[in-house]
């Protein structure tokens, strides 16, 4: 919601329940025909019943949710977005969609497109796996600490933080964008002005994505406004750096 990504899936139940801990969603809406001890059993989280929220099972019906959401993007198919075909994943969707509508009347213009979580270019690795590694959390006490997270992070900005989150849980699986990757980091490594000039250029850069959407729920004061602004102003700045890379 903050950031204004809207992404669905679907698949085997096992599957999804296992992206949910993975994904630790900090609300979680379920049907009101589903029994709340079932799901708090199935899904295995910590202190997981305050993030359950009964929502009615009226509101998980794919038909509403296709033309609740066509009606938001101004779109006549959602097959642009490669999830017409996904009735499961359509159907939660509208039920988010409807929930957030309900709390934030029209204030979602924010929320600009749907995709669907992506299986092809990205590794899914599972819970255990994740928790065994201590790659966001660790064993003792379920913080970052000593994680493989906390050692590496060094990102000048909280979107860089999180985007370094998800590669470590979804890292990608195809040659071309690993090569990608590997090119950008060589690239900064063996010129380190860039590298430099990108490190203070982009600690003052406010978290864009946050304060987006924040905008688009109308709860965006003064100072967050000129925070965008400069926000703005240091992007182009970014854009002007990297002229310089190869």
């Amino acid at each position: 919601m903050s950031t204004g990504s809207f992404i669905c899936d679907e698949g085997d139940q096992l599957e999804i329940l296992e992206k949910m801990r993975l994904l630790e969603p900090s609300e979680i809406l379920f049907s009101s025909d589903v029994k709340k001890e079932d799901l708090v059993e199935r899904l295995g989280l910590r202190n997981i019943e305050r993030r359950l929220t009964d929502f009615g099972e009226w509101n998980f019906d794919a038909k509403n949710a296709e033309a609740d959401l066509n009606r938001h993007f101004g779109t006549t198919t959602l097959e642009g977005f490669g999830v017409a075909k996904n009735k499961l994943a359509l159907s939660a969707a509208g039920a988010i969609f409807r929930y957030l509508k309900e709390n934030y009347r029209d204030k979602l213009l924010h929320i600009d497109k749907i995709s669907k979580y992506d299986n092809n270019e990205f590794m899914q690795l599972d819970y255990s796996t994740v928790r065994n590694l201590e790659l966001l959390k660790n064993s003792s006490d379920a913080t970052e600490e000593n994680t493989l997270f906390s050692v590496i992070n060094k990102c000048n900005t909280a979107s860089g933080a999180r985007r370094l989150r998800q590669s470590l849980i979804r890292p990608f699986k195809l040659k071309t964008k690993i090569e990608l990757r590997l090119t950008g980091v060589a690239e900064l490594v063996k010129n380190r002005e860039l590298a430099y000039r990108l490190y203070e250029t982009t600690k003052t850069l406010p978290d864009l994505e946050k304060l987006s959407g924040r905008l688009g729920i109308g709860k965006l004061n003064p100072r967050q406004m000129k925070a965008i602004s400069n926000g703005l102003m240091i992007a182009s700045q970014i854009k002007s750096i990297l002229k310089d890379a190869h």
